[in-house]
């Protein structure tokens, strides 16, 4: 809400979304990313513990049906080329694909710019670009970072660090792999599913490590 509409006060007056709960839990959104006259574009998430199970498409209809019978007459979907569950939920919610173009991205700051060049690298598997862009991004200091990413980091940096630690797995850099994943836990990234399904940690499964781990996840969940 606040990265589309400036705020949240803006979003309450003129967007609309769904969500899914599990108890008080939020774990599947769409919500309008702007609206336009009769048109808008809608946007979806869905935490990552919660996905393959129909929970998006389900929140996502809501959201279209929504807008439709409100008197939107377009109703707009864009994602990236390499976002297949994009895609996949909004051909099931009846989208058709009316175009394909090229998407540039500038950044301002030096470390903005690191951040990006990094999750592009880990995307197109390029996994030791990837490290050392993140490598250049965690070494960054918090002063030159711009004020908004110094605000969303703490909630994204678990997220980074296991990025990092994916990267460094996939290239068989196991020590490095389970540092990193230390670092993503203890900074809340706590997604025990979708860990346990990740092919590039194969190679550690059954190992004391890794047990550590996914007992240091599984008790932290409890607390949450």
């Amino acid at each position: 809400m606040k990265t589309n509409w400036g705020s949240i006060s803006h979003f309450m007056k003129r967007g609309f979304g769904f969500c899914t709960l599990h108890g008080k839990r939020i774990v599947s959104w769409s919500i309008a990313d702007c609206v336009s006259g009769n048109a808008c574009e809608i946007g979806i998430h869905t935490g990552e513990d919660y996905r393959r199970q129909g929970l998006a498409t389900l929140t996502a209809a809501a959201a279209i049906d929504y807008s439709l019978s409100s008197g939107f007459k377009y109703v707009g979907w864009h994602c990236d080329e390499y976002n297949l569950g994009s895609i996949e939920v909004a051909e099931k919610v009846g989208f058709k694909l009316e175009r394909k173009y090229i998407q540039y991205y500038a950044c301002s700051n030096e470390a903005h710019h690191l951040e990006e060049t990094a999750q592009a690298h880990i995307r197109a598997k390029r996994y030791k670009e990837a490290i050392e862009c993140y490598e250049k991004f965690f070494a960054t200091p918090s002063e030159e970072l711009p004020k908004w990413l110094r605000e969303v980091l703490p909630q994204e940096l678990g997220t980074h660090y296991f990025r990092v630690a994916c990267a460094k797995a996939a290239i068989g850099e196991d020590n490095g792999a389970l540092e990193y994943l230390e670092k993503a836990v203890d900074n809340g990234w706590l997604h025990l599913d979708f860990l346990t399904s990740c092919k590039e940690f194969e190679s550690l499964h059954g190992t004391p490590a890794w047990s550590s781990i996914l007992k240091k996840i599984r008790e932290k969940l409890k607390h949450r």
